[in-house]
């Protein structure tokens, strides 16, 4: 993984594999240092531990992360709101972490959006 350091920049966007669950509406584009803090503290978020697991409702939204070095894209992160809670890392060796509370609360704060716009992610009518 490249250090922090080369980021320049990131964005953010929600997506669903779902229909009928449309994502939040946050499309957002960050300069250099909020970059800088989103992925460091992506990358140091702990391993999602090996095994099998019993995951809550995934309600097919995802929030992808595109980091950039100059004008080029250098590392992709896909966070899962729902469901396990993890964010899958690009690279040569790819990444899978575990999300926390406090991570959602920083993301929020360096994206400038309210935390409730995305997280928790409820569909429409729950």
């Amino acid at each position: 993984m490249p250090p922090a350091s080369e980021m320049t920049g990131m964005h953010f966007a929600a997506t669903s594999a779902l229909p009928s669950n449309p994502p939040p509406a946050v499309d957002v584009s960050v300069g250099q240092g909020p970059a800088q803090n989103i992925y460091a503290m992506t990358l140091a978020l702990p391993d999602f531990p090996d095994g099998t697991f019993n995951c809550p409702s995934d309600f097919g939204v995802v929030y992808n992360l595109t980091f950039f070095s100059g004008n080029a894209a250098a590392v992709t992160a896909t966070l899962n709101p729902g469901g396990c809670r993890d964010v899958r890392i690009s690279g040569s060796t790819p990444t899978r972490r575990v999300l926390d509370d406090g991570y959602w609360a920083s993301l929020a704060q360096q994206l400038g959006v309210p935390e409730s716009t995305i997280y928790p992610y409820l569909p429409p009518g729950l």
